[in-house]
């Protein structure tokens, strides 16, 4: 069991969340047994007002988990062993969204982890999964756009090769916790146009990217999230160059079931 409050660690936080004064004491639990289970302060949930202060204003400190002995750290919770992580797979991660749901915990667990390490692995880009693992690398998946509704066919966002690299030139909306992100994972089409099932495909970029322009804004739930424009964006294919759509289906049903958990 590893303990974790402002006394121990000098007024930090977990998870990025900055615990204060009226946190101070509360304490944070992990768990490790046959299956991952954490608990963070359930008994006292976590106060309105910080949330409304802090987290809108964009202020948001990754912290890592540590590691002692056997003990992994949670962000490599479904990361395979062979890439830093423990392994897990849909149980493990429903069981992480369920605590973090009973916790309020607000940073990019799910969309880092269950959804964005995730199509690494599948699309074989593992570069960035240690730092993942080690909470340094924080990720976002832009697939959805103006005007779109539930059909992924239908995105439009352009991907043009130029001198050897890939250009990405188009809208994204409401992508959840882009503004804390390192890097994005953009659905493009490098083949056919909006509402064909083929020609998508997924590219990687860091946040910074020139070109990349983010609009960002709160969430009603106290996260984070923005609307993007991509003008000649250079980005890394990921992936089978069309293979995207099945992918970004299989990843939205993932992230369903995560939050079905994580309100349960």
């Amino acid at each position: 069991v590893i303990l974790a409050n402002s006394d121990t660690y000098g007024g930090g936080g977990i998870f990025g969340l900055y615990f204060d004064e009226l946190e101070n004491g509360y304490s944070y639990t992990f768990n490790f047994n046959c299956q991952i289970r954490q608990s963070l302060s359930d008994s006292v949930p976590r106060t309105a007002p910080r949330f409304t202060s802090v987290i809108p204003a964009g202020t948001s400190g990754w912290t890592k988990f540590w590691s002692t002995g056997s003990t992994v750290g949670l962000l490599g919770a479904t990361i395979s062993i062979e890439h830093g992580g423990l392994g897990g797979g849909a149980i493990e991660q429903m069981i992480v969204m369920e605590e973090l749901g009973r916790a309020l915990v607000l940073e990019p667990v799910a969309e880092t982890l269950f959804q964005c390490a995730w199509l690494l692995e599948k699309c074989g880009a593992t570069d960035l999964l240690a730092g993942i693992v080690a909470g340094d690398a924080r990720l976002a998946l832009a697939a959805g756009e103006p005007g779109m509704r539930h059909d992924l066919a239908d995105i439009a966002t352009s991907a043009a090769r130029e001198s050897g690299h890939w250009k990405l030139t188009g809208q994204k909306a409401v992508v959840m916790t882009a503004p804390w992100a390192t890097h994005l994972i953009v659905a493009a089409r490098t083949g056919g146009r909006a509402g064909d099932a083929a020609g998508l495909s997924l590219f990687l970029l860091p946040a910074d990217a020139g070109g990349l322009t983010l609009h960002p804004y709160p969430t009603i739930d106290g996260r984070r999230a923005a609307d993007l424009e991509l003008r000649a964006t250079e980005a890394e294919l990921i992936g089978a160059e069309g293979a995207g759509l099945e992918l970004l289906e299989e990843v939205r049903d993932r992230a369903i079931a995560g939050q079905a958990a994580e309100a349960s």
